[in-house]
Parts: C-alpha cells; structure tokens; sequence
C-alpha cells in the first residue's frame, strides 16, 4: 500500500475536526466557570465596597461635626497660658492691695 493509499482511506480531517470542536467546548467550559467564580466573588466586593462606603460617609459627617464643635470645647494652650499670665498678675495686684492694707500704708 501506498502512502496516499492510507491517507485516503482514514478520515484525518473528521478527526482532526472533532479534536477541535473537544478543545473548544472545553475551553468554552473553563472560560464560562471562571467568569461565574469571578463574578460571584467580585459581586461580594462590591457589596462589601458598599458598605465601607456608607461607613466612609458617617465618618465624614462625625469628623466634620467634632470639627465644628471643637473651636468652642477646646482651649488651646497658648489661651490657656495667657489667661494664666493674666489671672497670676490679678491675684499679685490684689496681694499687694492686702499687703499694703496690712501695713497700714493704703489710702482710700
């Protein structure tokens, strides 16, 4: 037998054909479940987005709250110091008022 002989007597091509349409269903069948797995888990991120985002939003109305309040509660250092300085210098004037008084060299 000759070699063209065998070639046309076996069907390579129907072979070679259903090979193909098998890899390709396979591979359809891989791409469709991965896109499913994706799907489904990318869905649960974005729920989980979502709330994160709503959480975002609240933490951004509390900080934009304490920040206007802040102004009125709080007093810095700096105004706690002066007003300090101011009342030291208050008590020292009415120290030396009494002192005065007591020695007998104030006049009314």
């Amino acid at each position: 037998m000759d070699n063209v002989a065998v070639a046309a007597a076996f069907p390579w091509w129907g072979i070679l054909t259903v090979a193909i349409a098998l890899i390709a269903a396979w591979s359809m069948l891989i791409i469709v479940t991965v896109r499913w797995q994706m799907e489904r888990i990318l869905g649960g991120y974005d729920k989980r987005f979502e709330a994160i985002e709503g959480e975002s939003k609240d933490l951004r109305k509390e900080h934009a709250q304490l920040a206007a309040q802040l102004p009125i509660d709080y007093t810095r250092k700096e105004d706690y110091i002066r007003q300090d300085v101011r009342m030291d210098a208050k008590l020292d004037a009415i120290y030396e008022l009494i002192d005065e008084m007591r020695r007998g060299k104030w006049e009314a």
